[in-house]
């Protein structure tokens, strides 16, 4: 798959939606987060938060800067 396989917001031209791991990871996190499975002010250790969704550092990292946006 292509960019140009792509229509405007990330869709396929078939329907369906592309998602990358950095969206899925934001969207896990920002449900955690609202669920209440961090605590306020706990910090976010990049590592732990890797393993906790299976991922590399990369996915969390722009998952995190754009929870900060």
């Amino acid at each position: 798959m292509t960019p140009a396989d792509t229509g405007p917001g990330g869709e396929l031209d078939e329907g369906y939606r592309v998602e990358t791991l950095a969206s899925a990871v934001h969207a896990q996190l920002r449900r955690d987060i609202v669920a209440g499975l961090f605590r306020p002010g706990q910090k976010l250790l990049l590592r732990e938060i890797c393993a906790r969704y299976g991922c590399g550092l990369a996915p969390v990292r722009e998952a995190l800067n754009r929870l900060t946006s």
